[in-house]
């Protein structure tokens, strides 16, 4: 299943660790740069912040806002974003995009 096929999710891309948008499948009504601007300040912003107390950011981040969703999902030097509705349902929507960022992982190889 593609990741812009469960239902939760309204859009995705994948940005690397500093920030870069590699790829992007966004829904209607989420504007690319917008979206990117914001993922790439979230990253860059929390490897800064947790600098002291570990060497890289987690592998997987759920952001919670009033109107949805970022799950954001290691994928070696970058990260899968996925802009959800905000009633993801943990027990079956966030296991099945982890289960699509396992198979992203497995099929790409990503050098930096």
């Amino acid at each position: 299943m593609a990741l812009n096929q469960v239902p939760c999710v309204q859009g995705s891309m994948v940005i690397t660790d500093d920030g870069i948008m590699v790829a992007a499948a966004l829904g209607d009504g989420l504007d690319e740069d917008t979206v990117a601007a914001l993922s790439s300040s979230l990253v860059m912003t929390l490897k800064r912040s947790l600098k002291p107390f570990c060497e890289e950011i987690p592998d997987e981040i759920v952001l919670t806002a009033s109107e949805g969703k970022l799950v954001f999902l290691g994928l070696g030097p970058a990260y899968l974003v996925a802009v959800t509705k905000k009633n993801l349902k943990l027990e079956s929507d966030l296991v099945e995009i982890r289960s699509i960022a396992r198979k992203i992982r497995h099929k790409c190889e990503f050098s930096v």
